[in-house]
């Protein structure tokens, strides 16, 4: 897969160009290249997304990502019921209870209490049909 920047006419002859995710595969022994997502236009997309670097993704030559403790929340309009939910974790003894149980940390240095939790907070409750 890689990246493809195509030029459109727009109007008032204003030029725009819009970048697509495109895979290359063969039929009938040719080369064809078929259109996998419109990204939009590249304009827009400079502010958002990094197209050196997403095409170092997709041709598998990226350098590693951030360490975890550079990544902070930019927004907290999301993070409510995902903080009161924590608290309550912690208030129920939840929290120690799981990491007395789990042993030793795991590789990756996540303790089994946060993931536990993640589970618990994203459950959706089903509510019975009357």
């Amino acid at each position: 897969m890689f990246l493809r920047v195509v030029k459109a006419a727009g109007g008032k002859g204003v030029t725009h160009e819009y970048v697509r995710l495109v895979e290359a595969y063969r039929e009938n022994g040719k080369t064809r290249h078929r259109t996998v997502l419109n990204l939009g236009r590249r304009d827009l997309l400079a502010s958002h997304l990094d197209l050196d670097k997403l095409s170092h993704v997709l041709h598998g030559t990226a350098r590693p990502g951030p360490r975890r403790e550079a990544i902070q929340a930019v927004a907290a309009w999301d993070w409510g019921p995902m903080l009161a939910v924590r608290q309550l974790w912690a208030e129920l003894g939840l929290e120690a209870t799981l990491d007395r149980l789990a042993g030793p940390a795991r590789r990756d240095g996540v303790a089994l209490s946060d993931r536990a939790l993640v589970l618990v907070a994203n459950r959706r409750q089903s509510r019975p049909q009357h």
